[in-house]
């Protein structure tokens, strides 16, 4: 179930790519070139790195802490469970791939299964921001954090800003809409515009079933994710050939939702106002009405292509 190697030629015929010489930090992780892209993603975590993450801990969104093992054993938890890592708690690509998830593979279609599964998601930013992150992505799984980003350096998940030369489907926004959601949620996030986590820190997928690592691999840059058919497969879901997500991920869509959970956690602290005496929620509004249904326009004119690495 290997995944496929996407990037090997443009990797192989770069003039300035070259294999790193440092020693991976925890020893479990494929060298990587100039971008920070894995070679082999096909070779995801081990047994070995899943065991050596077992008492490390991880934050729920109370901030308590439970060691990484709770996650995918003991008698309460599907005998077959995937867990994806992804990034800070602001970054776009991560929500759109997190959103397009919980459309095309339900709670209920994964306890229909044989054995039966579950989702867990991992960040690595502040336990705070879990239920923002849950509102902007419609998410229904349970929400995890690692700030000390060791369960990700043990699993030899790496540190990139690259983009990656392709989108992959599950991206329905265009990078400038990604940009703009990802500013504007932490601008609305207030004093915890600085806690979502290591922007260049990107994660992977896994899936233990009965407590041994079945399919894994880590991401090579910043949108590569496995692609939503992948997963289906790889958890037994029919009908895994082409992913089927609802256009849901829209910068119209992200902006209300964060602006949402922006006006709720600020209740009771009074409107505020700009220095020109104009309501911030009017200028809320101008935003919003900035993009359009598919948030690839801003204020009439197309998103130019080439932009650098989203927040």
């Amino acid at each position: 179930m290997a995944a496929p190697m996407r990037h090997a030629s443009a990797e192989a015929s770069s003039p300035t790519a070259k294999a790193s010489t440092a020693p991976s930090s925890c020893g479990c992780d494929p060298p990587a070139d100039a971008y920070g892209t894995v070679k082999n993603p096909s070779e995801g975590p081990s047994q070995a790195d899943i065991d050596a993450c077992a008492e490390l801990p991880v934050l729920d969104v109370n901030g308590k802490s439970h060691p990484f093992k709770t996650l995918y054993t003991g008698s309460d938890k599907a005998s077959q469970q995937l867990l994806i890592f992804v990034r800070h708690f602001f970054c776009g690509n991560c929500q759109e791939y997190i959103r397009a998830i919980s459309h095309a593979i339900t709670p209920e279609a994964l306890s229909q299964l044989s054995p039966p599964a579950a989702i867990t998601i991992i960040s690595c930013g502040d336990p705070s921001l879990i239920p923002m992150y849950t509102t902007a992505t419609s998410c229904p799984y349970p929400i995890y954090t690692d700030p000390t980003r060791k369960i990700y350096e043990k699993l030899g998940m790496i540190r990139t800003l690259d983009l990656g030369p392709t989108t992959p489907s599950y991206i329905q926004s265009s990078l400038l809409g990604v940009v703009v959601s990802s500013f504007w949620q932490a601008l609305s996030s207030g004093r915890s515009a600085l806690k979502g986590g290591d922007f260049s820190q990107v994660g992977g997928e896994v899936v233990v079933r009965d407590g041994k690592v079945v399919w894994g691999r880590r991401m090579r840059n910043t949108r590569d994710h496995a692609e939503i058919w992948e997963l289906r497969r790889v958890l037994g879901l029919a009908g895994g050939a082409e992913e089927r997500v609802r256009r849901s991920s829209s910068i119209r869509g992200i902006v209300r939702r964060s602006s949402s959970w922006a006006r709720r956690s600020s209740a009771g602290r009074g409107s505020r106002r700009s220095s020109s005496g104009t309501p911030l929620r009017k200028k809320q509004a101008d935003t919003e009405h900035m993009a359009d249904g598919d948030g690839k326009v801003l204020n009439g004119r197309a998103a130019p292509a080439g932009i650098g690495a989203e927040l």
